[in-house]
């Protein structure tokens, strides 16, 4: 290369990928579901922080599927795709997106289940594209389990994807060999502004879910354990387990919105977290900013911010579970302890941070893309 006289000192093409990433986007979201806690909620608080950073967002759905309680702002498209038969639902939903998604999209697949569908669109289409991994969801049992954890499994080796978590990434680098980026995930604002003065009414929160992994088979152990010497109320956007569970005399309630989900919380003095298994866990995480000390299970994920006897207890069994609450709303200094520590921690993972980090993920593949960069 012939000397110019002056060297510049960003790489070529650096200037245009740079350029590239400030535009807008209009960004795709493929979700099978937007009724539950969890994953599903936080693309939710993704697709209300792309809009409100200037960006245009259509979130897919399949029909009937898209009930969330949670607040979504009113900028975001919902599209419907499929029939409103369950499987069949999900079935025409997987065909359609390669296919539907907007052609200047850049999508976020966000479940082993939405990155096939997002995955044909890249080869096809050349759809740029991150996948968000919240969790490792090899966790299905059955001959048919085992057919869906080798899929699963699989779509681990994509080199677009982004963690939800250090200890995602660190799963993700030591068990399939993928280094990959990683942000961190944590409550939304609602749970950090608003001082807690509610009183208590109950002595546990229980966030109630069907799946193996989340451990309901420990929690109603735990309640009969219990009996009336621990007063439980159960949060959930299930209606028939909500049903199932005020059946069996225990206190149900459907938040409608974060403020609601707050105000649950706040009625209570110690979360129980039952699960076997968990990529991250943000329920404890907002607990914890709510002054609500978690009683948990080790499952993994949270490890990264439970500090046992510091923040929190762990437990090994029902036994232990109850005798651990009792020890904690009947010892007035370790209550407020674990709680003080509880709001310290939960201090350092805000959401807003992860979301602005994904975002910006999100811009570097859009930009990559178009410059024919490497991403």
């Amino acid at each position: 290369m012939a000397a110019t006289g002056k060297i510049d000192p960003i790489p070529r093409g650096a200037h245009e990928e740079r350029a590239l990433e400030s535009r807008r986007l209009h960004i795709g979201i493929p979700m099978l579901s937007a009724r539950w806690h969890g994953g599903a909620r936080v693309l939710l608080q993704l697709a209300n922080h792309c809009v409100s950073r200037g960006h245009q967002v259509t979130i897919l759905c399949p029909r009937g599927q898209f009930t969330s309680n949670y607040e979504l702002d009113s900028r975001v498209t919902v599209r419907y795709l499929g029939s409103g038969w369950k499987i069949l639902g999900y079935i025409g939903f997987m065909l359609s997106v390669p296919f539907v998604l907007p052609s200047d999209a850049t999508a976020v697949a966000n479940f082993f289940v939405t990155y096939l569908p997002v995955r044909l669109a890249a080869l096809i289409r050349g759809t740029p594209y991150i996948y968000f991994v919240q969790d490792i969801e090899c966790k299905y049992q059955g001959i048919g389990g085992w057919f869906l954890n080798r899929i699963c499994k699989s779509t681990y080796a994509d080199e677009h994807i982004v963690a939800a978590n250090p200890h995602l990434a660190d799963r993700l680098g030591r068990e399939f060999g993928r280094r990959c980026e990683s942000i961190q995930v944590g409550p939304a604002e609602t749970f950090y502004r608003r001082p807690a003065t509610r009183a208590k009414e109950f002595d546990v929160i229980y966030f109630l879910r069907r799946e193996s992994w989340k451990g309901l088979d420990r929690f109603r152990k735990f309640v009969a354990l219990a009996g009336r010497r621990l007063s439980v109320l159960c949060v959930s956007q299930d209606d028939q387990l909500l049903a199932d569970m005020s059946r069996e005399g225990v206190a149900c309630r459907k938040p409608a919105n974060d403020e609601e989900l707050v105000d649950c919380i706040d009625s209570a003095r110690v979360l129980l977290y039952t699960s076997y298994k968990e990529g991250f866990a943000l329920p404890p995480l907002e607990a914890m900013a709510r002054g609500v000390p978690p009683i948990m299970y080790r499952c993994g994920g949270p490890d990264i911010y439970v500090r046992h006897g510091v923040n929190s207890l762990y437990v090994q069994d029902e036994t232990e579970a109850v005798a651990a609450v009792l020890r904690v709303i009947e010892t007035r200094s370790l209550y407020e302890g674990l709680s003080a520590e509880a709001v310290a921690t939960a201090s350092q993972y805000r959401m807003e941070e992860g979301l602005e980090r994904l975002l910006a993920c999100l811009q570097h593949a859009a930009a990559a893309q178009m410059a024919g960069l490497p991403r």
